[in-house]
Formats: structure tokens, sequence, C-alpha cells
């Protein structure tokens, strides 16, 4: 699968520089997930986030079963899905800002309650465990359901 992500990223090369350029939200998703991950020794980056989405949207994009197996297999996988990568990635994008801003919004609300060591670090360890750092390559996509996961 890697490999043939990274075949597929090479033929189009142009529209995958223009996405990371161009992910909405990204600046302000970054903020958010600087959060994810502290429990194990480091928040996450935009960087890291940027590749997520975009590893995510190749995947949705051009990495549906059955993998193409031969060349011509590839090349029309190609065209079907440099059509829907940036549609997709919006998706993507979309909806993990919405999951970012929850988790923020979660991690905000458990600081400022002030719970007992024990309960604030039960809490925490619940909040790492649905969100962790590679949340959007870890969390299994449910095809024809509505929304991101």
């Amino acid at each position: 699968r890697e490999g043939l992500r990274r075949l597929c990223a090479l033929q189009i090369r142009d529209a995958l520089k223009y996405l990371e350029k161009n992910l909405p939200g990204l600046q302000t998703m970054a903020a958010a997930y600087m959060q994810v991950g502290k429990e194990s020794g480091g928040g996450g980056t935009l960087e890291e986030l940027r590749t997520q989405i975009l590893e995510l949207a190749l995947d949705r994009a051009f990495l549906a079963e059955p993998l193409p197996t031969n060349e011509a297999a590839f090349k029309q996988r190609v065209d079907e899905g440099r059509g829907r990568l940036t549609l997709i990635a919006s998706e993507i994008s979309r909806s993990a800002g919405a999951i970012l801003t929850e988790y923020a919004a979660a991690a905000r609300k458990l600081k400022d309650s002030k719970p007992p060591a024990d309960v604030a670090t039960d809490v925490g360890q619940q909040l790492a465990r649905l969100v962790p750092k590679k949340f959007l390559l870890q969390t299994p996509y449910a095809e024809g359901r509505q929304g991101f996961m």
C-alpha cells in the first residue's frame, strides 16, 4: 500500500503540492493538534497533521480494494482518483477540524474543572485513547456512512 501510495503521489505531484499549501483550516487544526499526544511525550506538529491528511486522502482516492495489479489498472486508478482527491482532502480536513475542536474543548473543560488528580489522569488517558497522535490513520473509515468516522 505504501509503495502504491508513493507511486500515485508521484503521478499527481502538482495536485499534491497544491493541496499541501491549501488544506482548509490547517493552521487552526494544528493549534489544537499540538495538544494531542502530550501525555505520551510530545504534541503533534503541523507537518505531522498535514502528512496524515494527505496520506489518508491518497488512500481514499487511489487505493480502494482491489488494488491495481498491472500498469493499465494503475493508470486507470490514477485517472479516476485525480478528480476526487481535492474533495476527499477537504472532507478529511473538515472532519479532522471538528474532531480536534471537540478534543480541545474536552481538554480545556478537564483543566478548568480542576478535578482530583486521579480523575484528571483517568480522563486524560481516555482522551488520549480516543484521539491518539495518528488518529486520522488509525481510525477505520466507515464506507457509506455520513461523516468521517
